[in-house]
């Protein structure tokens, strides 16, 4: 991938998380990355009155619609676990996320590229 085309992602990826925050992912958005490799995934943190989660759009480059794919929902012994901002090591498939308000920890989540629904990170930092 060119660095060109990496920018490009980056920048539609903020105005997309701008303009899904509010509407697909839920009322406050936290943090953006992407996974700019042949996986071509955006990760979205976000929360809503019912859950903190980070939604997950496939085919990033080509975002149309403003429902997620999937979403992970961080859990630890049956408790969603607030969000914040959030860094993708795409080379290990690792995403990392830091504790939103009242959070503990930065939680890592192996296998982010297949990750979906209420899930334990696979450790805590």
């Amino acid at each position: 991938m060119t660095a060109h085309r990496a920018f490009g992602l980056l920048a539609a990826s903020v105005m997309l998380s701008s303009l899904l925050g509010l509407a697909a992912c839920g009322g406050s958005t936290y943090g953006v990355a992407v996974d700019t490799t042949t996986k071509n995934i955006l990760y979205v943190s976000n929360d809503n009155a019912t859950a903190h989660q980070i939604s997950v759009f496939d085919n990033a480059a080509n975002v149309v619609t403003e429902a997620p794919n999937r979403t992970i929902t961080p859990t630890v012994l049956n408790v969603n676990q607030p969000v914040g901002g959030i860094s993708l090591d795409a080379t290990h498939d690792v995403l990392y996320v830091a504790p939103g308000v009242a959070g503990n920890g930065i939680m890592v989540f192996s296998s982010a590229s297949t990750a979906n629904g209420p899930i334990a990170p696979s450790k805590t930092l």
